[in-house]
């Protein structure tokens, strides 16, 4: 081989190892979530934060998360399940006892279920007696109850309409008022594809709020759809709406809780990029702005040169 054919090859391995190296110049920022709910954070130099977890499915903001009548039931295989539900109530709420300490939660969910209807058959806020705690329905009535330590609980009568509950995330869109029990205000998991991120730690240090864009990867094949932080929580990752779920996976829209779980991919199956400080590239946000998220996105996606590096952060 002659030298200049040689000085070109070299020349091109380290251009080569150069431009892979600018891609990838990641900080680590630490662990996010807890045990089996967690994932390794990193940010890039352009200010991405990225993490590789699984992929449950999240059906808060949808009217048809939890049916008044259709709070879940053992199936013929004796599986938790529901009818035309996308959720069990044992995901929107949970039993306290009159002090507010915790009696049932979603481990134990059928004794939860028994109790949930002897309470509402009674009234709801009977005096004395154990009460729901809804924190995935909007509950209008409400009142306080103050726990042992003196933490402050809410409680309250349920918001309907039709046949379900009114299900809520942790932010209202824009215009939005609490207690009138008007659903739309609420980020629909069937209509928006969004994410949910834990409300404190790595990522709200790092200055990511609800409502900012995202990228979501398949990790096997690079397919990414636009995104945006539509609900927190206190500790979990990895989570996304039955929208984004159903569109990454090229499914359909599940009409019932088992069909939903059927939508969730496992451990290290899929790619998290939030944009932070990104929220108002989409004003108005409501549950009609698919379009323009997938638009916004797409110019960050570009705007960053995420291109195919996959994951954007080792």
């Amino acid at each position: 081989m002659r030298n200049f054919e040689k000085i070109v090859l070299t020349l091109s391995f380290i251009m080569g190892l150069t431009a892979d190296s600018l891609a990838r110049d990641c900080r680590y920022l630490g662990t996010i979530g807890e045990g089996s709910d967690s994932a390794e954070a990193y940010k890039s130099d352009s200010g991405v934060i990225s993490f590789v977890a699984d992929m449950d499915v999240n059906t808060d903001g949808a009217l048809s998360s939890y049916g008044i009548d259709d709070l879940g039931h053992k199936n013929a295989a004796g599986r938790l399940d529901t009818n035309n539900s996308l959720n069990v109530i044992c995901n929107g709420a949970n039993i306290r006892k009159p002090n507010g300490n915790l009696l049932y939660g979603a481990s134990n969910c059928y004794s939860l279920i028994r109790e949930f209807k002897r309470i509402r058959k009674a009234g709801w806020m009977k005096p004395g007696e154990n009460f729901v705690y809804f924190y995935g329905i909007e509950v209008s009535e409400k009142t306080y109850v103050t726990r042992p330590g003196g933490k402050k609980i809410l409680r309250g009568v349920p918001c309907k309409k039709d046949r379900f509950y009114v299900s809520q995330v942790a932010k209202m869109l824009p215009g939005g008022t609490y207690g009138d029990c008007k659903p739309e205000k609420w980020l629909d998991a069937l209509e928006i594809p969004a994410i949910v991120v834990p409300r404190t730690g790595i990522m709200a240090s790092n200055g990511v709020k609800q409502h900012d864009l995202a990228v979501v990867r398949l990790k096997s094949t690079g397919k990414w759809i636009g995104a945006v932080v539509g609900d927190t929580n206190d500790r979990k990752v990895g989570e996304a709406t039955v929208n984004l779920a159903a569109r990454l996976r090229g499914k359909p829209l599940p009409s019932t809780y088992r069909k939903v779980i059927g939508l969730a991919l496992g451990s290290g199956k899929v790619e998290y990029i939030v944009f932070p400080g990104t929220a108002r590239k989409v004003p108005d946000l409501s549950n009609f702005s698919d379009a323009d998220i997938q638009s916004a996105a797409t110019a960050l996606f570009e705007e960053h040169d995420i291109g195919s590096t996959l994951p954007v952060c080792p």
